[in-house]
């Protein structure tokens, strides 16, 4: 069983708010995820590449993407695009996460993406995350 689909599987409260976690880079994916898990009362659920996060949400609507910019196979603001393109995920709102520094501005812009540059800053990425499922 894959770690997307063990984490699926043990499923979350309905009640909780789920943030999808789209990283490739073990490493930064299993930090994001304890931080997550243990810094607030949302349910991470993480996903290593852009496919493995287009069929999760088959089964799953998350509260929150978090995406990362450098995805093998397309990039986070392809995948945010794909994502959006349907209806029940129209709304939700994104974090952009990279270590790129030359970044398409205008697309980041037209998207009202938040974007973290790695390594990240924890405390006001969480605070991020807070503000933007508090709304």
């Amino acid at each position: 069983m894959s770690q997307d689909t063990e984490q699926l599987s043990r499923g979350s409260q309905p009640s909780t708010k789920t943030i999808l976690v789209v990283e490739d880079d073990p490493y930064i994916s299993l930090f994001l995820f304890e931080a997550i898990a243990h810094e607030t009362p949302y349910q991470p659920i993480v996903a290593s590449d852009s496919n493995a996060a287009l069929n999760l949400v088959r089964h799953l609507e998350p509260s929150l993407l978090v995406l990362d910019y450098g995805l093998p196979g397309m990039n986070g603001i392809e995948l945010y695009d794909r994502l959006h393109t349907n209806q029940e995920l129209a709304t939700i709102p994104a974090i952009l996460i990279t270590a790129n520094r030359q970044l398409p501005q205008q697309q980041i812009q037209q998207r009202h993406l938040t974007v973290f540059k790695k390594p990240l800053e924890l405390e006001p990425f969480l605070e991020t995350i807070e503000t933007l499922l508090a709304s």
